[in-house]
């Protein structure tokens, strides 16, 4: 298994792997490098796991993250044949964990934790993320919201995300100088049923992309959300609507 072994040897050139097997440096990712990584878990690459490498990376490039189970799914379903819909077909092809496996041999970073729910090979290395981020030394920001105390991250998210609620977010708005609007409130509650939904907040292309799926595009412009959110459709949204910071390449 690659996961025990700190080198990956591809002809005749040694390739640093960090302690989950996956390539060190992902700007050195080659298909000879999959075909290697693969290889050392056992697979021999077909067809259908190069659709599946070819669109993590395309999600990748994209959005500069890995995507959440959910969102892998919904691309899965969205861009490949009909077969690739039925998750045990996707078991077959990654037997040690569907999002886990394919993101590695894929050279793309590893998931963030909320990826792994579904994916039930994957336990272990939850586990071992929630342990981290219990052990996480970030500084809070306190602050007093109807005689209780909450806190704020060091990006200004609330840490007590069970505290939300709408008169919270008109005063954390009110913090960030903003007066919410019905339009303001269309896309905080977009925000939040996106969350409920991927279990990730949403960065602002995934934002844009699915607000105009659902919204129009008259809604989902960038000029439109951003005179809403000056600091940042995704970064400021996601602060007053409760949720945790975003992933990938935020605003």
């Amino acid at each position: 298994m690659a996961s025990n072994s700190a080198l990956l040897e591809v002809q005749g050139t040694s390739y640093q792997l960090n302690e989950e097997g996956r390539l060190q440096d992902i700007g050195l990712w080659t298909e000879e490098i999959a075909i290697a990584l693969a290889a050392s878990d056992g697979i021999n690459l077909i067809d259908d796991h190069w659709k599946i490498i070819e669109l993590l990376r395309g999600f990748y490039k994209e959005f500069n993250h890995t995507p959440t189970m959910k969102l892998f799914l919904k691309e899965v379903t969205h861009k490949l044949d009909d077969k690739f819909s039925d998750q045990a077909y996707l078991n077959q092809l990654f037997p040690e964990g569907i999002l886990i496996q394919s993101s590695k041999i894929a050279g793309v970073p590893s998931p963030h934790k909320a990826s792994l729910i579904k994916d039930t090979k994957s336990t272990d290395t939850a586990n071992k993320s929630a342990a981290q981020n219990k052990q996480s030394k970030d500084q809070y920001e306190e602050f007093e919201f109807n005689g209780e105390t909450c806190r704020l991250t060091k990006e200004g998210n609330l840490v007590e995300h069970y505290a939300w609620s709408e008169k919270m977010a008109e005063f954390l708005a009110q913090r960030e100088g903003l007066e919410l609007t019905d339009d303001h409130w269309q896309v905080i509650r977009f925000m939040r049923g996106f969350y409920e939904e991927y279990l990730v907040s949403p960065m602002v292309k995934l934002l844009i992309k699915h607000m105009k799926e659902a919204l129009g595009e008259e809604k989902s412009s960038k000029k439109y959300l951003y005179e809403l959110f000056p600091d940042g459709p995704s970064k400021q949204g996601s602060r007053i609507a409760g949720l945790p910071h975003p992933i990938g390449c935020i605003d």
